[in-house]
């Protein structure tokens, strides 16, 4: 008995009108004449990638302002200790939009005494693709882009900061520190529990 592998490279247009390569391995049992055909997730290289993902982000905000259904709203009360006097409390608020073609927002706004944090995460088929957070804390101001796989694991993370006195923020800057991305992957966990606690 004879097997026969051809491997076939072929491209499949996704949702949010992005492409995706994947690669079919056809075998053909000649015994039997029976064909059976076995598709494979090929990853992008990391330009491509990038590129992929900032289509699908702009393309997916123009479903989101079409789509008149398909969002839950959640929120919830947190107290923080001021050091003197009663807790003060505040409100959380989240927002889960599903969207054709797989794809899913997910929005969290944080807040305490004289700080914020808002974020919005991107998903395709139960996937991140793209996590963008903005944060304020007095005249500290930060924002961070977490950029993901096609498989959902890290692809790169970039960050941004001023002066910490008010000032305009500047140039994004590649995260490379293990330390620096272990602490914005334990801040992106964290967005994704409380927006899940929120939203059952």
């Amino acid at each position: 008995m004879k097997l026969f592998t051809i491997i076939i490279m072929v491209v499949f247009v996704i949702g949010c009108g992005t492409k995706n390569n994947e690669e079919s391995t056809v075998k053909t049992d000649t015994a039997s004449n029976q064909t059976t055909t076995e598709v494979i997730q090929v990853e992008p290289d990391s330009l491509t990638r990038l590129q992929q993902i900032k289509v699908m982000v702009g393309e997916c905000e123009n479903l989101l302002k079409s789509q008149s259904s398909g969002c839950t709203n959640g929120s919830k009360k947190v107290k923080e200790d001021m050091g003197e006097g009663d807790p003060m409390e505040f409100e959380q608020t989240a927002k889960k939009c599903i969207l054709s073609g797989g794809y899913e927002i997910h929005t969290g706004n944080f807040s305490g005494h004289e700080w914020s944090n808002d974020v919005t995460i991107y998903f395709k088929n139960g996937n991140p693709i793209f996590a963008f957070s903005v944060s304020y804390s007095e005249g500290y101001a930060s924002e961070s882009r977490i950029y993901f796989k096609t498989d959902g694991t890290v692809l790169s993370m970039l960050s941004r900061e001023n002066d910490g006195a008010g000032g305009e923020l500047q140039g994004n800057k590649t995260i490379t520190s293990q330390a620096d991305k272990d602490q914005l992957m334990s801040a992106y966990n964290t967005w994704r529990t409380d927006i899940g606690q929120m939203i059952r």
